[in-house]
């Protein structure tokens, strides 16, 4: 179950754009956004059109986001990977009213989120084709972890806007006092956002020649000038003598702060490395020099510039910088090949006198530093660079498992769950929990895949890719979500949960059972009443959620979550309830839980929910459930009996759980397995919250059998 508060909060449009085979990606909003959204409140996103208001042709989109103190927002889009391959550079125009810097992001499936800055000057269009090899590996303490450290253009999933500004006064309001970044309504047109098969220009990559080779680093020359500025009224390029430079124009004055912040690939700089930065400024300055590695150490030092808008020339030797005041361990001295970001910032600002700021940057480069070993990564046996990143589980008496510590399938948006998966002949078909975009709320799609790792949407003729039950707006089902398939007597039963959506799950209630048939696993017809209702008073008295089904002495034994809140004089919670069938669709519900809360843990405060039952090969059932802890956590824990109405022999530690370093995709708890045994393995999928706001469906395995012999 995925709650609707979450939907809510995080609702957006779904919405591919058609693509020619042998094209690349293109936005140019001739006539539709081409699904592009705004994800977060405030925000809005049009199409516009006439004179003036396209980069080429008629219409362009247009970005109206607020910057303020908790105004969160991020523009962006699905993508299809398969058909970024061959491509070497990211096209887009754009139009600010602000100066401001723009994060252009890629994320990959199961991957990282790979970023560039560019710097955008308002009053006229900002044409940027910014080459692939420029982008960075994000590594925030929020930001995905990606397995093998390179940009996987086929599993890019997501491309996403982003303006800096707003970003770091969401945080904060002092921030924009700080940087001088004007607070209120903004607007960003956007055009012609694509992909190139044609270089931009190359990206300044490690250099390989000898130690005296003087190899350049910063990126002012790209588009964008290839990074971020805070603090800055102007940004232009300029030419003295033949050469060019870039100018930063900003205030200076008590408690105003201007930053330059360059991002670098990790191994751009070596042991033993200076950097010479070409400079200069039309009042004194004292610059703070930073180098800062994806681990959060940083190490720094200060540069005085003279008044003097002649180029000169400063040299910093990384060995001799010192630990800064914020850095994120106690350790005293760089690593160069670490280092991901040079930041440049106006230290003088504190306590100069009031003043307009002229810093010239005409380049910034490095020398001295031995060239780096060739790197000769070993491949695996799917041929990734680096082995899929797992952590494991072991529990006494039981099989170890082994979880997967990257999602294996995440939706354009980060926002799926619920998985319902069946082995289908040669194929696996998940159901799961996605978005109606005109709903804007929960509804069931289907993804397929040869072997349970990698996901594809079905193609179907709806708005969503892989939406397999139409709303009703108005009726009992007018939302649904959290699916159960399994193949019946050579017919596909697929059910849901379905309820008024009256603006969160908590108001929502009562929640019904419904069910849709299909003879071929992608196109159903629904039955139009529920077929198992709440019970006035029950454990059930609110929702009927969860179902799972094993066939036990003849008929069909149905294990669902009971949700009772109001009116509930057997007690408040949720509870592990029971039904049974000859058809599977007529059901007659037993009247007590089939597992005491009694039985679980006793950090398992809230109980059991959202189970999956399965037959196992030895003859015994085993009921895979969400263990909630009452703090808003939860893990995935396991229970066997000779019955599926128990009583249960429980597993007391959880088998999947939280990562132990407290981030990643399910840092807030894995929830709702779905499981399969087949050729000597227990296979799961199952879907996590993370801290970040994010549902992303999992994967986990443990080998057969799972309760070992005394």
């Amino acid at each position: 179950m995925l709650e609707l508060t979450r939907w809510a909060i995080l609702a957006v449009l779904w919405v591919l754009v058609p693509l020619r085979a042998d094209a690349l990606p293109l936005s140019d909003f001739e006539s539709t956004l081409d699904g592009w959204v705004v994800l977060g409140q405030p925000g809005s996103v049009t199409r516009v059109s006439g004179k003036g208001q396209a980069r080429r042709g008629q219409g362009a989109l247009a970005y109206r986001y607020e910057v303020r103190e908790g105004a969160v927002q991020v523009l962006l889009s699905p993508l299809q990977g398969a058909s970024l391959v061959g491509a070497q550079s990211l096209t887009l125009s754009v139009k600010v009213s602000e100066l401001t810097t723009v994060l252009l992001s890629l994320e990959e499936q199961g991957g990282g989120r790979w970023t560039v800055p560019a710097v955008v000057v308002p009053g006229a269009w900002n044409d940027l084709k910014i080459p692939l090899s420029a982008l960075v590996l994000a590594r925030g303490a929020d930001d995905p972890v990606d397995p093998n450290g390179r940009l996987d253009l086929e599993r890019v999933r997501q491309i996403s806007v982003l303006d800096a500004a707003a970003m770091l006064v969401a945080r904060s309001e002092r921030m924009a006092r700080m940087f001088s970044v004007p607070l209120g309504e903004r607007q960003m047109l956007l055009d012609d956002i694509g992909f190139s098969k044609e270089a931009a220009g190359a990206a300044t990559q490690p250099g390989a020649g000898d130690a005296s080779s003087v190899r350049r680093i910063d990126r002012l020359a790209q588009a964008g000038f290839g990074g971020m500025a805070l603090g800055i009224n102007d940004l232009r390029r300029a030419s003295t003598s033949g050469a060019d430079q870039v100018v930063m124009t900003y205030p200076k004055g008590p408690g105003l702060v201007m930053t330059w912040m360059q991002p670098v690939s990790p191994g751009t700089f070596r042991s033993g490395d200076t950097v010479r930065l070409t400079l200069g400024a039309s009042m004194a300055t004292e610059l703070v020099f930073k180098a800062e590695q994806a681990n959060g150490d940083k190490f720094e030092t200060r540069l005085n510039v003279a008044a003097s808008e002649s180029p000169q020339t400063l040299s910093v030797t990384l060995a001799d910088l010192e630990r800064s005041d914020d850095s994120g361990s106690r350790r005293s001295q760089a690593r160069p090949e670490e280092i991901n970001q040079i930041v440049l910032m106006d230290a003088g600002g504190w306590f100069a006198s009031k003043g307009v700021n002229r810093l010239s940057l005409w380049a910034m480069s490095a020398q001295g530093g031995a060239a780096p070993a060739a790197n000769t990564q070993a491949r695996n046996d799917e041929g990734s660079a680096t082995a899929v990143p797992t952590a494991q589980v072991r529990t006494p008496g039981w099989s170890t498992w082994t979880k997967r510590s990257q999602p294996i399938h995440s939706g354009p948006y980060s926002l799926v769950g619920d998985p319902s998966v069946i082995k289908d002949g040669q194929r696996y078909r998940m159901y799961y929990t996605c978005f109606d975009p005109r709903r804007k709320g929960p509804a069931i799609c289907q993804a397929t895949s040869e072997h349970g790792y990698d996901w594809t949407d079905v193609q179907v003729s709806k708005p969503v890719p892989g939406l397999m039950i139409e709303a009703r707006p108005g009726r009992w089902d007018d939302a649904h979500e959290t699916p159960y398939a399994m193949k019946y007597r050579g017919t596909y039963f697929l059910y849901f949960v379905g309820y008024r959506d009256k603006g969160g799950f908590a108001k929502s209630f009562p929640a019904y059972l419904g069910l849709a048939t299909s003879t071929d696993g992608v196109h159903f017809t629904r039955e139009d009443e529920p077929i198992v209702k709440t019970t006035p008073q029950g454990y059930d008295n609110d929702a009927v959620f969860s179902p799972s089904i094993v066939p036990y002495q003849g008929e069909l034994v149905m294990i669902y979550t009971g949700h009772c809140w109001t009116n509930c004089p057997k007690g408040k919670g949720v509870f592990l309830m029971a039904a049974t069938s000859s058809d599977g669709k007529n059901w007659v519900k037993r009247p007590a839980p089939i597992l005491d809360k009694k039985a679980l843990p006793a950090e398992v405060k809230d109980g059991a929910a959202e189970s999956e039952i399965v037959l196992g090969p030895d003859g015994m059932y085993y009921l895979f459930m969400s263990w909630l802890y009452g703090n808003g956590t939860h893990d995935i824990g396991v229970a066997r009996s000779a019955s599926p109405f128990g009583p249960w022999v429980v597993n007391p530690l959880p088998i999947v759980k939280r990562p132990a370093e407290q981030k990643g995709f399910d840092d807030v708890g894995p929830i709702a397995p779905s499981v399969l045994i087949e050729d000597g393995k227990v296979r799961m999928w199952f879907h996590g919250f993370s801290k970040r706001k994010s549902i992303e469906i999992g994967y986990a395995q443990a080998p057969w059998p799972l309760k070992l012999p005394p």
